[in-house]
């Protein structure tokens, strides 16, 4: 694949690193960004959550021209991603957390798919655990039904399967491009943000990840707002990032969330994105109006001003 190029020229690329106090993943997260990052065309930026001492010396250590941008509190994703993306104007921006490192090739895989195809607004590599194995990572919209069946036993239950098999569906869509080596970009509802890159003429229109989200949901309703702005969310399965994933919330029944504060987290941004978006949520927005332009071909015109195809 030929290198992405921007009027011309690579592609400038800003990588967001959020990261809350847990200093060995973030010396693996930017080891990999500067073993597998053109340094010559990457910014990097690392939002800190409840800085700890010495942190801000770790990122310069191992990326010297990192911006460092440290809170005193545990700001949360979308502050945080929030406060770094003011910080750059790169035409794209990839995000991850901590605990993800890339692959050599991944940015620039990436940064092709969404100069390849335009309609694309936010993009993200197949996630894989440690040890190799998959890890789902894209899904359709939530419904409160879905939240009741990963959480209870109900799971079990004919209904509760079923709903589970259409919510992880286009998890299902990735395993059978890997299995047939198709590099074409695979449709989402929404994709884990843990590892996502987004196109900066999309946020523009559609804004930051919404700070109504302390933690979860955040990801589910960034995508929701691509799809009713007119921008598409894809996995590329053609690229992989490595995700050493620890999920707080995890844990099933009314026990959980008497002993699991991030359970209660879960559900109480759950509550707050079905108030913002509806009960069954859709790519299609409520009333049938999109908000904003949208990519090329609903606007009529590229990025550098020539007709659409």
């Amino acid at each position: 694949m030929s290198e992405p190029t921007v009027a011309g020229a690579p592609a400038r690329v800003a990588v967001i690193v959020t990261h809350y106090k847990s200093i060995p993943a973030l010396r693996a997260s930017l080891t990999s960004i500067r073993d597998h990052a053109d340094q010559g065309r990457t910014e990097v930026i690392v939002a800190d959550s409840e800085e700890q001492p010495g942190t801000a010396e770790e990122v310069r250590a191992l990326v010297p021209s990192a911006t460092f941008i440290g809170f005193e509190e545990d700001a949360g994703y979308a502050v945080s991603v929030g406060a770094a993306l003011e910080a750059t104007t790169a035409p794209f921006i990839l995000i991850i957390n901590a605990d993800v490192r890339i692959s050599e090739g991944m940015i620039d895989t990436l940064v092709g798919a969404l100069h390849s195809h335009p309609h694309l607004g936010l993009v993200a590599p197949v996630l894989r655990y440690d040890d190799g194995s998959l890890q789902d990572s894209a899904f359709t919209f939530y419904r409160p039904s879905t939240v009741l069946h990963r959480r209870t036993r109900t799971g079990r239950t004919a209904w509760g399967r079923a709903a589970l098999k259409r919510f992880a569906a286009p998890s299902r869509d990735i395993e059978r491009a890997l299995a047939t080596r198709s590099g074409d970009p695979v449709e989402s509802d929404w994709v884990l943000g843990a590892a996502i890159m987004v196109r900066r003429s999309a946020i523009d229109e559609v804004g930051p990840p919404a700070t109504r989200y302390w933690m979860y949901f955040e990801d589910v309703d960034w995508c929701l707002r691509m799809w009713h702005a007119g921008w598409r969310v894809a996995v590329v399965p053609s690229t992989t990032a490595h995700h050493t994933y620890g999920r707080a919330s995890r844990g099933k029944g009314p026990l959980t969330l008497w002993k699991n504060e991030m359970a209660r987290v879960h559900l109480r941004s759950g509550y707050r994105f079905f108030r913002s978006h509806g009960l069954r949520p859709s790519r299609e927005p409520r009333g049938g109006s999109r908000i904003g332009q949208g990519p090329p071909e609903v606007r009529g015109a590229d990025e550098h001003g020539s007709a659409a195809r």
